[in-house]
């Protein structure tokens, strides 16, 4: 099944129908380690980083890209693509960036957006970028966070013994350098420019869901926000089959 386009596309009506599965999500793996969303987040490393400093550095990266000039958007860009180990922006991503920015601010405001102005060239690059312009609503969807992410919808499903809102959770997976995805998952480079953007959207959205209601349930101790489910997604696509 691949992914479907909800109506309305937005945040709500996705939010809507997958809150339910969010909240069994939460519940599923605390009731397995009551530990487990903060434990695996303290885990997180990325280039020596811990997750402490993995948020200053993506605070940073957003007050850069959402204060800059113009002319300057393609060297901050760049900066966080060197951060990632990415290379730099190619034309086409220079040439469709700006267009990419300005949809997802539409989309954050539950705006109507053509789905087609969403770049996604090289996902796993330029969702760092898309990231790091809105920290409340993005998440970088690379191999790893994704991998993660669909080991964490696979266990799910495992336990409830069917595929709850699969039209919208069969997220696609980005080839990285190393690994491959969850089996029964797609992987990006055989679906649609159409896949990846739902997938990157959705899995974007699932974070956000995901942390909505962590920080509900634990009456604002911490204040979760989507990076931090990515955070976590990053860590177990690095932990799996290890």
């Amino acid at each position: 099944m691949a992914l479907e386009t909800i109506r309305p596309f937005t945040f709500r009506a996705f939010n809507a129908e997958v809150g339910e599965t969010a909240r069994a999500i939460i519940n599923y793996f605390r009731n397995n380690d009551p530990n487990f969303w903060q434990a695996t987040l303290r885990r997180y490393s990325f280039r020596g980083s811990d997750y402490q400093q993995g948020e200053e550095v993506r605070l940073e990266f957003n007050e850069k890209l959402t204060t800059c000039t113009d002319r300057e958007l393609f060297d901050v860009a760049n900066e966080i693509l060197e951060w990632g180990g990415m290379d730099s922006l190619t034309s086409v991503m220079k040439q469709k960036l700006r267009r990419g920015l300005a949809c997802l601010n539409l989309l954050a405001k539950d705006e109507t957006i053509d789905l087609n102005e969403l770049c996604v060239e090289r996902l796993a690059s330029i969702t760092k970028i898309y990231e790091m312009w809105d920290l409340d609503n993005w998440v970088i969807y690379d191999s790893y966070c994704a991998r993660g992410l669909q080991w964490i919808i696979s266990g799910l499903w495992q336990s409830l013994g069917h595929r709850a809102n699969e039209r919208l959770l069969k997220l696609p997976w980005p080839p990285g350098r190393v690994g491959s995805p969850v089996a029964g998952f797609p992987r990006a480079a055989d679906t649609s420019p159409k896949q990846k953007r739902l997938g990157f959207i959705y899995g974007s959205w699932l974070c956000k869901a995901i942390a909505e209601r962590l920080t509900a349930i634990e009456n604002s101790c911490f204040h979760w926000r989507p990076f931090h489910i990515e955070m976590i997604a990053f860590q177990l696509g690095h932990e799996i089959g290890q």
